[in-house]
């Protein structure tokens, strides 16, 4: 998350992205934040299993426990 923060945010600013979501699996959440005049403020934050519409996809429910529900083949 540092590094998104860090070095992501900026990249998406000095580009113009207005929209950045952060996923994090260790906290199993997902914060969304939104550039408006070369500030990001954030817009929601939903973790675990919950399910939510989040900006600027609001129109479709994503089941937010799904994204840590991979295996790896390292094991």
């Amino acid at each position: 998350m540092v590094k998104d923060c860090e070095i992501k945010m900026p990249l998406y600013a000095r580009y113009g992205g207005p929209w950045l979501w952060l996923l994090d699996p260790g906290r199993r959440s997902v914060d969304v934040c939104r550039l408006d005049g070369g500030t990001w403020y954030f817009a929601a934050r939903v973790s675990n299993t919950d399910h939510a519409a989040l900006p600027p996809f609001d129109r479709v429910s994503l089941d937010v426990g799904r994204l840590w529900s991979f295996r790896t083949t390292d094991s």
